[in-house]
């Protein structure tokens, strides 16, 4: 089988699991009375992480212990890009099903921007915090949704560069 084809094979049977986790986990916090786009996101969004090392190993053991960067790579974002999608869907069904979510949301924000008034004045100005307590009052749920998977496929692409390096075994 061709190298690529095997790599995607891997990608999305390991991309599948990741999102499926991940929406589990992110609906025991929603069950648990918190908002899984808010502050309690921290404790979900490493998962795809892990999907990414375990696809990436086993895509190494399969090729015979043996991986080349650009083969590491494409597989380790290959799993983000599948997570990504299925968790994206997850996401926007869930904050059109449950505005509350986003208002959750926008005050998180706005209480973490507040706490920090004073340093965000004293080091970019009022006029950017004024500009920052806006931004966040007008968010709705195209902008939280886009900012979503845009975070999301950046740090899919870091953390496959970095275990593309660390997982890569050339032959002697």
């Amino acid at each position: 089988m061709n190298v690529r084809a095997l790599s995607w094979r891997f990608a999305i049977r390991f991309g599948v699991i990741s999102a499926l986790v991940y929406i589990a986990a992110s609906q025991i916090i929603y069950a648990l009375g918190h908002n899984p786009a808010g502050r309690h996101s921290w404790l979900i969004y490493w998962l795809p992480i892990v999907f990414i090392v375990l696809s990436v190993r086993s895509f190494r053991a399969r090729l015979g212990g043996y991986i080349s960067f650009p083969d590491a790579f494409i597989n380790g974002f290959g799993v983000g890009i599948v997570a990504t999608f299925f968790i994206s869907i997850y996401m926007y069904v869930l904050l059109t099903s449950d505005p509350s979510l986003i208002t959750d949301y926008i005050d998180q924000n706005l209480k973490i921007l507040n706490k920090n008034k004073e340093d965000v004045i004293r080091v970019q100005g009022k006029e950017v915090y004024d500009r920052l307590v806006a931004s966040n009052k007008a968010l709705n749920i195209r902008n939280i949704f886009s900012d979503g998977v845009i975070r999301k496929l950046a740090g899919q692409v870091i953390t496959s560069l970095f275990v593309a390096a660390f997982f890569r075994k050339k032959q002697n």
